[in-house]
């Protein structure tokens, strides 16, 4: 019986970045119903120099590969994040390739694509992806309004996370950190342990 997750993420974040590798071997090594949250937080602070420096001292901690540096700052993660849920309607495999390469293009590369035509110019190499029907979807009712129900259920965090300082200040509302991984119903919240995501999944198979 598969257990499920939901995972709260965002293209644009350098914890979430930091969290690829490790969360797609969790994936494949348990059987888990797995439900991708899209956070759209608001803007970052600071410009390119200041967000890289933040990048590099989350480096420092999770190891994860940056680029030397950041030519722009992203104005929003929401052209990412329509992008990546247009993504799904070609199916799994490519969704998934098409998340990872707008972080490369974010992370690897420090060309955030925050428009059409970085978008495109980002995922003109992701094979099996129709780029035109991707481009295409980003405008379709049902993609906007799938992000959106995204966005207000990550800005639905528990008191408790609020109370203990766990939870992320956005404008005037409170979000779960990224990334939030929540499996069966238990929040592991931020940044988090490879063994401590398998002890959780592992409860939760013995529980079912």
């Amino acid at each position: 019986m598969s257990i499920d997750v939901i995972e709260f993420t965002d293209p644009g974040c350098i914890w979430s970045w930091s969290s690829v590798g490790k969360l797609a071997r969790l994936r494949a090594a348990h059987d888990v119903s797995w439900r991708r949250v899209l956070g759209v937080p608001g803007p970052r602070p600071g410009g390119p120099e200041e967000q890289h420096a933040n990048w590099r001292e989350v480096a420092a901690v999770t190891g994860a590969e940056i680029a030397p540096r950041l030519e722009y700052v992203s104005s929003s993660s929401l052209p990412e994040s329509l992008a990546a849920r247009a993504a799904e309607h070609q199916g799994e495999e490519v969704a998934e390739a098409v998340l990872l390469r707008l972080r490369e293009a974010t992370f690897l590369e420090g060309r955030p694509a925050d428009s059409r035509e970085r978008i495109r110019e980002a995922l003109d190499t992701v094979i099996g992806l129709d780029v035109d029907r991707l481009i295409a979807d980003l405008d379709a009712p049902e993609v906007f309004a799938s992000v959106e129900a995204d966005r207000l259920e990550t800005r639905r965090p528990p008191l408790d996370l609020i109370a203990g300082g766990v939870a992320r200040a956005d404008g005037d509302d409170y979000r779960y950190p990224f990334p939030t991984l929540i499996i069966n119903g238990r929040i592991l919240a931020g940044w988090t342990a490879y063994e401590d995501y398998v002890a959780a999944l592992t409860r939760e198979a013995v529980a079912t």
